[in-house]
């Protein structure tokens, strides 16, 4: 058997590649968090708007209709931060109304 394939420490190929810890602490990006403000926006619209429809006293969803609606526009507004944010990185200028 040839010597560069025995594992020893002398030969850095055989060694166990070190893994390193995620510097982040698993943190998510703020982007998945805007996301998951519009998911979370629109399931409880949904539901809110289910039992608005369902329930004799309509008034018991409207709570659910409210946290909906809020972040639901918590949601969209990252995202049109997120938008400008890009156009920006990218060098494009901000979208304007085009003067009448």
């Amino acid at each position: 058997m040839d010597d560069s394939t025995k594992p020893d420490s002398t030969n850095p190929s055989t060694k166990p590649a070190a893994t390193k810890p995620d510097p982040t602490g698993g943190a998510r990006p703020v982007a998945d968090a805007k996301a998951n403000d519009l998911a979370l926006g629109v399931v409880f619209l949904a539901v809110g708007v289910t039992l608005l429809s369902t329930l004799d006293t309509p008034w018991a969803s409207l709570p659910l209709v409210a946290v909906g609606l809020y972040y639901l526009t918590k949601g969209l507004r990252g995202m049109r931060v997120r938008t400008a944010e890009r156009d920006e990185a990218h060098g494009r200028a901000p979208a304007q109304a085009p003067d009448a």
